[in-house]
């Protein structure tokens, strides 16, 4: 009866009211907080049409429903693009619209003719099951609300329930029927199944649970199972690298080369599938001083840098690790490569390009410190002072430009 119904969904509705009005104070908003997401790690549809964003949102629906009949491969990772972008010519799309809009279809016409026709409860199960299924998953689904990602393993976790509850009904009843067997007593079949089922779900677990001991056996488990996704190449590498910058000893670095090419490899690789991945590129800058701790190579490193500080040049992260390193080489790099990096990357990129005086000052001030009387760099500096309105400054710089000249 409906006054049933209501009377034990009250509590619910209550409840899910109060955490609503909760999240609502705590961050402003219900479901848009106004805001363009224009990066794909926050929002994996950016730069799609939207043919494309709902064919590769049914792509992913029909993977939640392979993954709980099939719960392999598992893996953490989802982020672009180890899910792919696909239209709607893609036939995985297709069938897996086909099979929602049949089980909606379906689902509705079975509650609507068990109702009518006064049937047991029981016959309401597999109905039940499969809107339970879709009304939990609607929520994560990318249809209504977008989550931040193409799908995690995580969000299957409530509908996952009605398919539970599906399974023991078909088990435990709907096979037995059909073999002609008692309700009351265990079916062969379908205990057989559920012990099968019970048995590799125990395998899996014991298989999957090692990869989570640590940063880099479970970032090893992503590469090899999200290859397509920047992120677990990027992830990757940040675990090699931690390792690798734990070491002190430079004997021993220097016999983890092997790790640094490593590390080059996968992050190159993310930023293949996505060059505008911040994290993949802080990571670049770092990687790029490990290699240099190899090789000894400046010209390496600094276009590393320039590659990197070109595409997040306000990134604090890198700013403050590429200015600490800049401090370490004086008087352990050549000064012209030194002065050379200053000048492209102070003068032509940040003071030419992007008009940023202070930070073209600071990448100009470090090579004037390692060689006092280069002409160029007074020159820069002159130039960049007098832009910045500090005329007393600029012409300082020119006296020392003109006096190294004679």
């Amino acid at each position: 009866p409906l006054g049933r119904i209501l009377g034990a969904t009250a509590p619910l509705l209550a409840a899910c009211g109060l955490f609503l009005l909760c999240r609502y104070n705590a961050m402003g908003y219900m479901l848009n907080h106004g805001i363009s997401v224009t990066d794909v790690m926050n929002n994996p549809f950016v730069g799609m049409e939207r043919g494309e964003k709902l064919a590769t949102i049914f792509l992913t629906l029909g993977w939640y429903v392979k993954l709980l009949f099939v719960p392999n491969p598992l893996t953490h990772d989802y982020y672009p693009y180890h899910v792919p972008k696909v239209g709607w010519g893609d036939w995985r799309a297709l069938v897996s619209l086909v099979l929602y809009v049949g089980l909606v279809a379906w689902a509705l016409w079975q509650m609507t003719r068990a109702r009518r026709e006064a049937r047991a409860a029981e016959d309401h199960v597999p109905a039940w099951s499969v809107l339970f299924f879709l009304a939990t998953l609607s929520i994560v689904s990318n249809l209504f609300v977008g989550v931040g990602t193409f799908m995690n393993e995580r969000f299957a976790f409530m509908p996952s329930a009605a398919f539970c509850v599906w399974a023991a009904w078909l088990l435990a009843r709907k096979i037995p029927a059909l073999l002609g067997e008692q309700a009351d007593r265990p079916s062969i079949l379908g205990a057989g199944t559920l012990v099968l089922g019970t048995a590799l779900s125990l395998w899996i677990v014991w298989t999957r649970v090692p990869e989570w001991q640590s940063a880099l056996t479970l970032n090893t488990s992503a590469v090899r199972k999200s290859p397509g996704s920047c992120r677990s190449h990027c992830f990757y590498a940040t675990a090699l690298y931690q390792d690798y910058s734990k070491v002190k000893d430079p004997a021993t670095k220097a016999s983890m080369a092997w790790m640094v090419d490593s590390m080059e490899i996968h992050i190159d690789r993310s930023l293949a599938i996505n060059p505008t991945y911040p994290a993949a590129l802080q990571m670049k800058a770092a990687i790029a001083a490990s290699r240099f701790e190899q090789d000894k190579q400046l010209g390496k490193l600094f276009h590393a840098w320039e590659i990197v500080l070109e595409k997040i040049p306000t990134n604090q992260q890198v700013r403050k690790f590429v200015g600490d390193y800049m401090k370490y080489l004086k008087g352990r790099s050549s000064p012209d490569k030194y002065t050379g990096f200053c000048h492209r990357i102070g003068y032509e990129f940040f003071f030419k390009q992007k008009n940023d005086v202070k930070s073209a000052l600071e990448f100009l001030t470090y090579a004037e410190e390692i060689q006092v009387e280069d002409t160029r760099i007074l020159e820069d500096l002159a130039e960049v002072y007098q832009a910045s309105g500090n005329a007393l400054k600029a012409a300082e710089m020119r006296e020392r430009a003109a006096a190294s000249k004679r």
